[in-house]
């Protein structure tokens, strides 16, 4: 495995690609191993994760898109955009509640399992 890449406040990592890598967040080190099905260089497994610009809150995010092609694709932009936006926030609510909204209604023919959406603050202790 090779040396994790330590995510800085306000940074990013997001990707619909093939991977197999590790990151540092606050109170956290996370693997994310992704191969996507078939020849392709991208897939339905999107994943998305940050740091607030004050370093004190983490999220991941992941979604198993059904599908190929554009379909992925406007997930996983839409995502990205959508985690952007609410990378200073604190609260949660407003994130999940306009993921739902974007897979509902703006994302009209794309089937999407269940988001996984975890926050952390920086002072949590993990065992």
């Amino acid at each position: 495995m090779s040396v994790p890449h330590r995510l800085q406040c306000a940074e990013t990592w997001a990707s619909n690609q093939g991977v197999s890598a590790t990151a540092d967040l606050p109170g956290l080190r996370v693997w994310v191993h992704s191969t996507p099905f078939g020849s392709g260089d991208a897939g339905g497994d999107v994943h998305y994760v940050s740091v607030c610009p004050s370093c004190i809150v983490s999220r991941i995010a992941l979604a198993d898109v059904s599908g190929h092609g554009r379909a992925v694709e406007l997930m996983g932009a839409k995502l990205e955009e959508l985690m952007h936006t609410y990378l200073t926030e604190l609260e949660q609510a407003s994130l999940m509640r306009d993921l739902n909204e974007a897979v509902i209604d703006k994302l009209d023919g794309v089937h999407t399992r269940p988001w996984s959406l975890w926050a952390s603050t920086a002072d949590e202790v993990f065992s």
